[in-house]
């Protein structure tokens, strides 16, 4: 746990930028400073990111920065496998370094409000690639990428 009550932006977006900044450096945390009874507006960002990493594979992740390309700002990364990729400003397309050639399912997810859109069987060839995020989305978005077997 890690308590850094008072010292962590309390507004929105500030606040949901700075639990999805801890996230993709790989830190688990519980914010205790996020009460229902003073910090109720913030609960729901916390648990957006927990509707988002729970069914993921994070836990075999690291932070892999230098696998950003695009509009990503920061990735987790198990290279070969899965990847996490975040931005709080997607301006264009999102994108990842890198890649081992495949077919690869992506999921996108706005953190505002949860949206998500799902993309199966994307064709990969080896090397970089990206991806334009879909219309129905907003500007901050965690992007998830699996490799098929």
């Amino acid at each position: 746990m890690k308590n850094e009550t008072e010292r962590f932006p309390r507004t929105q977006p500030q606040s949901r930028r700075y639990i999805w900044a801890c996230a993709m450096t790989g830190m688990h945390t519980l914010e205790a400073g996020h009460d229902p009874v003073r910090r109720a507006d913030l609960l729901a960002d916390d648990g957006r990111i927990r509707t988002f990493m729970e069914p993921t594979d994070f836990y075999t992740m690291a932070p892999r920065d230098n696998l950003a390309a695009g509009s990503t700002k920061w990735v987790l990364a198990n290279p070969g496998t899965s990847y996490i990729a975040y931005t709080y400003d997607c301006s264009g397309p999102m994108g990842l370094k890198e890649l081992a050639a495949g077919d690869y399912d992506l999921l996108w997810f706005d953190t505002t409000n949860g949206r998500t859109v799902r993309q199966s069987g994307v064709r990969i060839a080896a090397g970089d690639a990206s991806w334009s995020k879909p219309e129905s989305l907003g500007r901050e978005i965690a992007l998830y990428v699996t490799r098929r077997k």
